[in-house]
């Protein structure tokens, strides 16, 4: 029987996972909010996104392999420091009267460059506090998947209501709090359930071709690079919708409480899809639950395309979190059980870059179309690519391998 004592390095790590989260997602409210306050400019939004979108591409790969010599924990601990003094730069800015576009900027980049590395080392933490704990592989990636996205359902809704309380730059003092809870949640997590066996990276000699080690053995292995391709693309074309387009149309209606209210619904949906993926994973292939989760989200977001009442925004959001919600589970799993454990970190930071690539583009891209034609028109197809996108899953034969030589759980 598994005591409560034992179960405490998974614990702490859901701590920090839960708590760098919902500080993300707050920020994830708080910058769009403040370049509007600042310039009023809808493309403004979209380039200070996709310029804070372009660290990652350069140092997720870089991360995964600090992660991989230096220690999980120790670059998780480090990254989370950086990332709350990053957004505290806003508020003491703000307090010397000189606070304009290009401070918030530069804020942003910084936590970009700091932000997915700490999640990434969070991630390569899941396998050895749940064998320390005595958590099995399947139920540790749900639960960390569903407190992620519970930090980033309540994260928006806190968010909101700080900058409706507090204002706006006021609320990045409070996410900083949140950082530092994360610092200390893995500062006191033991050392020996931080580490797992292998796991001395093989070096090559030379650190540049360590660090791209992670999309060579992607690109070797056909059912995860199908996978890790597919949300590629969907990164690129509707993560646009809810940096730029849901804070346009809400902006434009004055009312921040239905943007924390529509996002924080996705994230609480896809709390629930997260948690469901072990009991799915003991019941169907996982081609089925890809090809499920793909087609059914992707359809159910045309109940957001066209703006209806709030409420109603709202249960199509929870609805599209809950049938996407068990593909981050799901990739961690493929992950864990397909590399090594000594270059796990250098695949999830080359999947963060891959991520991280698409997103720039499409910002500025649907910054302008907004401006140029409107949300209304925008929207809608933007949610019909991704749905025939999901849909042409269906033809690709090399999704078949995810199934294939599977470790045991």
């Amino acid at each position: 029987m598994t005591t409560p004592a034992k179960r405490l390095p998974f614990v702490l790590l859901q701590v920090a996972n839960f708590a760098g989260a919902s500080a993300n997602s707050m920020t994830f409210i708080a910058i769009p909010w403040l370049v509007l306050e600042l310039t009023g400019s809808a493309l403004s939004t979209g380039i200070v996104a996709a310029l804070a979108a372009i660290p990652a591409i350069v140092m997720s790969p870089l991360a995964g392999l600090l992660i991989d010599r230096v220690g999980r924990a120790k670059i998780s601990i480090l990254s989370d420091v950086l990332s709350g003094l990053s957004v505290l730069m806003i508020p003491f800015v703000a307090m010397t009267g000189r606070l304009d576009l290009s401070v918030v900027a530069g804020a942003a980049l910084l936590g970009a460059i700091f932000d997915p590395t700490g999640y990434t080392a969070r991630k390569t933490l899941i396998e050895p506090t749940a064998k320390a704990s005595g958590v099995s592989l399947a139920r540790a990636n749900s639960l960390h998947e569903a407190l992620f996205a519970l930090g980033f359902a309540l994260g928006p809704a806190l968010g909101a209501a700080l900058i409706g309380v507090v204002g706006t730059i006021m609320s990045f003092a409070v996410i900083t709090v949140f950082f530092g809870v994360a610092v200390i949640a893995v500062w006191v997590i033991p050392s020996a359930a931080t580490m797992v066996p292998d796991d001395r990276p093989d070096q090559t000699g030379a650190w540049w071709r360590d660090a791209i080690e992670g999309f060579r053995v992607i690109r070797a292995d056909t059912a995860l690079l199908v996978v890790t391709a597919f949300i590629v693309f969907v990164d690129f074309v509707y993560k646009p919708t809810e940096v730029v387009i849901l804070p346009t149309y809400f902006q434009s209606i004055d009312n921040p409480w239905g943007f924390g209210v529509v996002i924080s619904a996705m994230a609480l949906g896809g709390v629930i899809g997260a948690y469901s993926f072990a009991p799915l994973a003991a019941r169907f292939t996982l081609r089925t639950i890809v090809l499920s989760c793909s087609i059914a989200s992707s359809a159910l977001l045309f109940g957001l395309a066209f703006f209806p009442p709030v409420w109603m925004m709202g249960v199509f959001g929870l609805a599209v979190g809950m049938c996407w919600g068990p593909m981050g589970p799901l990739l961690n799993t493929l992950v864990q059980t397909r590399c090594r454990p000594s270059v796990q970190g250098r695949v999830f930071g080359a999947q963060m870059a891959l991520f991280a690539s698409g997103p720039p583009l499409g910002m500025v891209l649907v910054g302008g179309l907004v401006e140029g034609f409107g949300v209304a028109v925008v929207y809608p197809f933007i949610v019909a690519a991704v749905f025939l996108c999901a849909l042409a899953l269906l033809g690709v034969r090399q999704l078949a391998g995810v199934d294939r030589h599977r470790a045991p759980q």
